[in-house]
């Protein structure tokens, strides 16, 4: 693509994942003065892949697709050798890029494969390279709680042997170009204490960790602050998403219980969707159809997986279902109450936007209700009763505050934007 701006280029390579995807995106008004925005996506074709694709052309976005060394197009694959040439495929591809798109940044979300090579590259050409943590480290935080798979005794030696040979083919390179060693960027941006020393920043030099706290913050304070000052907008939104201006707006957000491992505790598709028309009922008991709309936003993976419609049956309660273009923060910033559970890094929302909530997890899996300290959660509902009676006192007025947001930082993205600018 052919750009004569004077600006300076920052890409932005997120996952090929549409929820990420439009997280950056919000950065774009607060750097697009400064820079020119694009958009590198590293991997083979997918679903996925296709979906941010089309949102690109459909925004008028300058994007990248880097797939070498990810396409296993070999009719023949020769352990050991064939994954160490397709990493060297994919660093020349990686290189390639840079010296033709010459950007002045590489914004990365995590510095492992896939972002791993752009990265290296990146540092060894001079650009500079920052990683920002775009959301919660829910998965990495419950897994200390799991017990992972033991590998093979084939496995185990397949990796242990090229490990030794990547090691060996990586002595003239300051940063590992053949191992699977995590980049070393520049500057790295996370939310909190915790993300620094256990999660993205760990093994990393902590002069190049910075706390930037999580942008939600920001993004989603400003958003509520625009929607209460200003009646036509929240008129306009009222319109977007079909709600009535008269009735309480009450949003839900699933766990899918489906899907998220480990295996011992998944439900199946039907067990997940019967398990929360329970809770729907339960508060259709309470919320009749004429005094709220019950908002149902359905997970970006739900919908990029064709799994959107396994939900239908929650409009026999009058449940309204937002898939694709469907904002989260929007929905929230409307919303009088938000239904969630304990891992969402939708929490990082709520806490911004200041919106009461209840938080449930009636499940017999509990490795998720540990995590609700990151969130500030004071009360997690595990039963049916509990369920219904914080429901009626929110109907009364008399809902206590569920979680503490004291101690929120505002002006994250002012911090994230100053670490890119630095």
């Amino acid at each position: 693509m052919q750009n004569n701006s004077i600006k300076p280029k920052i890409i932005f390579s997120p996952m090929a994942y549409i929820a990420q995807l439009k997280h950056v995106e919000r950065f774009i008004p607060y750097l697009k003065d400064k820079y020119d925005i694009g958009f590198l996506f590293i991997g083979k074709h997918s679903s996925r892949r296709q979906e941010v694709i089309e949102y690109c052309n459909k925004k008028g976005y300058e994007f990248y697709v880097i797939e070498e060394g990810f396409v296993k197009d070999q009719k023949v694959r020769i352990p050991i050798i064939t994954p160490l040439w397709e990493r060297y495929l994919h660093s020349k591809a990686c290189r390639k890029f840079l010296d033709s798109v010459n950007p002045q940044k590489i914004i990365t979300t995590r510095a492992i494969p896939s972002a791993d090579t752009i990265l290296k590259e990146a540092n060894r050409k001079g650009t500079d390279t920052i990683v920002l943590q775009w959301s919660g480290s829910a998965l990495r935080r419950a897994a200390l709680l799991n017990e992972k798979p033991d590998k093979t005794l084939v496995r185990k030696l397949h990796d242990y042997l090229l490990k030794i040979i990547s090691n060996i083919l990586d002595i003239p390179y300051k940063e590992p170009r053949f191992g699977l060693a995590p980049a070393n960027p520049a500057k790295m941006g996370v939310f909190d204490d915790d993300e620094a020393k256990n999660g993205l920043g760990r093994h990393h030099d902590s002069g190049t960790v910075h706390i930037v706290g999580s942008p939600d913050f920001q993004f989603i304070d400003e958003l509520k602050q625009k929607i209460d000052s200003k009646p036509s907008l929240k008129k306009q939104l009222l319109d977007k998403y079909d709600l009535s201006e008269n009735k309480l707006k009450i949003l839900i957000i699933l766990f899918r219980y489906y899907r998220t491992p480990p295996d011992k505790y998944k439900m199946t598709i039907s067990e997940h969707v019967a398990h929360y028309y329970e809770v729907l009922k339960k508060m259709r008991e309470v919320f009749s159809e004429s005094e709220a709309d019950i908002m149902l936003k359905i997970h970006p993976g739900e919908y990029s997986e064709g799994q959107a419609n396994i939900y239908e049956s929650y409009k026999k309660l009058g449940i309204k279902l937002y898939v694709g273009q469907s904002k989260t923060d929007e929905l929230l910033c409307l919303s009088d109450l938000c239904i969630t559970e304990p891992q969402t890094s939708v929490n990082y929302m709520i806490l911004a936007s200041n919106t009461p909530a209840i938080f449930l997890n009636m499940h017999h899996r509990t490795d998720i209700d540990k995590l609700a300290p990151f969130f500030g959660i004071k009360h997690i509902v595990k039963k049916e009763d509990d369920f219904v009676n914080l429901l009626q006192q929110f109907k009364d007025g008399e809902l206590p505050k569920q979680y503490d947001n004291s101690d929120i930082e505002l002006k994250s993205v002012d911090n994230a934007v100053e670490l890119i600018n630095r």
